[in-house]
């Protein structure tokens, strides 16, 4: 299939099993399997915004050791970890603004995805419509729709733990130059 859009679904395709299972028991595998992953997706989600929190939380107990202990501090490596610290705060907070479509955006995904919360939450999308589309659609239809949606999930989840990624790896040099820098005064 080339086209994305629901109205183009090509009903003509055998969706049956080559292992003899009936194309009803495929048709249910395949939705439990779209569900389950949509689950996993948004589990991974949440964990990685609960990364992200866990991450704020580190960095200003850190921020608060530091401005105790700023006197012992070099000028230098002060404004540095300030720099570093402030970045790594603006990391986790773009990690946890949700990715929100645009309005184009989200009619554009009616053809497409009739699953996700920014086609359903769209101005121009028509609940009437949409009932009655349930109510009469074909198992392929919400098949591509639910797969839809979970592509567009898992990549918001990619660049999430993207980011989570560098903001992790400058906590951390953050962290171990604080160490260095503080180490003397330790002994």
């Amino acid at each position: 299939m080339t086209s994305s859009d629901i109205k183009d679904l090509s009903l003509d395709v055998d969706i049956g099993s080559a292992e003899g299972l009936s194309v009803d028991q495929m048709t249910r595998s395949r939705l439990q399997f779209l569900l389950g992953q949509s689950a996993y997706i948004v589990r991974q989600t949440h964990f990685a915004d609960a990364k992200a929190g866990t991450l704020l939380a580190i960095v200003g107990a850190l921020a608060i050791i530091v401005a105790d202990r700023r006197a012992e501090i070099p000028p230098y490596f002060l404004l540095a970890y300030i720099c570093v610290t402030l970045l790594v705060v603006a990391i986790c907070l773009i990690t946890l603004m949700p990715r929100v479509p645009r309005q184009a955006q989200s009619e554009e995904m009616q053809s497409s995805d009739l699953f996700s919360w920014p086609t359903l939450s769209s101005e121009s999308f028509d609940a009437e419509q949409y009932a009655t589309l349930m109510r009469t659609s074909n198992a392929s239809l919400l098949v591509m729709s639910i797969a839809s949606s979970n592509v567009a999930i898992a990549r918001v989840l990619r660049v999430k733990y993207r980011l989570l990624r560098i903001a992790l790896g400058l906590a951390l040099i953050d962290l171990l130059a604080l160490g260095l820098v503080l180490s003397p005064a330790l002994f």
